[in-house]
């Protein structure tokens, strides 16, 4: 019997910025940073967009989306909240929140 693979999206906001990434068994196999090609919290839907096409998967795959707010994040952690219950509401997943503290 084959292991059936679950696919989640993570989305992260903090301070400086964040990211987007992929995970599969929830374990990261690509990702999006400020550092590496992601420039501000409105393009993470498109990055995300990218980062699926890239690893050839379908939206279809995604079992969860996560999205991961640093206490301090103002603006972009709204934004990518939104992003997030938007995304989940549109594909039928759950969203899981998680608030973590600042450094």
């Amino acid at each position: 019997m084959e292991a059936i693979e679950k696919i989640s999206v993570s989305i992260e906001a903090n301070a400086a910025g964040g990211g987007v990434s992929i995970l599969k068994n929830q374990v990261k196999i690509d990702f999006l940073t400020e550092d590496n090609g992601l420039h501000k919290a409105e393009d993470s839907l498109g990055q995300i967009s990218n980062l699926l096409e890239r690893n050839n998967i379908k939206k279809e795959e995604i079992k969860f989306i996560y999205v991961s707010i640093r206490a301090g994040s103002k603006t972009g952690g709204k934004i990518k909240l939104a992003l997030a219950n938007g995304l989940g509401r549109a594909l039928n997943l759950p969203v899981i929140k998680v608030i973590t503290e600042t450094d």
